[in-house]
């Protein structure tokens, strides 16, 4: 990405990239629609539409209440599990109850 200078900052031209997509996503989608004014009107409702804060916050909530929760896995107990073994071992060998052993 190329900087831009200027303002109150050095602004990176991320958020041109974000239009860009955003309105390909759009032309794509309203592709169908002949009359151009028709289209127009569609584009900027939908713009408005996903820009709403509350509608946000409506999306992220169904998306909440849709998911399952996260169940736990071997894996993580295992990795709980050595990662206590381990603290164990390294306050005793701080502490000199340590027995080196070679196996």
């Amino acid at each position: 990405m190329k900087s831009i200078p200027g303002g109150l900052g050095d602004k990176m031209e991320d958020w041109v990239e974000l239009m860009h997509q955003t309105g390909q996503r759009l032309r794509v989608r309203f592709r169908s629609v002949k009359c151009i004014k028709k289209r127009a009107k569609s584009m900027a409702r939908t713009i408005q539409m996903n820009s709403h804060a509350d509608i946000d916050e409506q999306i992220e909530e169904v998306k909440q209440n849709a998911s399952r929760p996260k169940q736990s896995n071997k894996a993580d107990s295992k990795r709980k599990d050595r990662v206590e073994r381990r603290l164990a071992a390294l306050i005793m060998f701080e502490g000199g109850d340590a027995v080196i052993s070679n196996k």
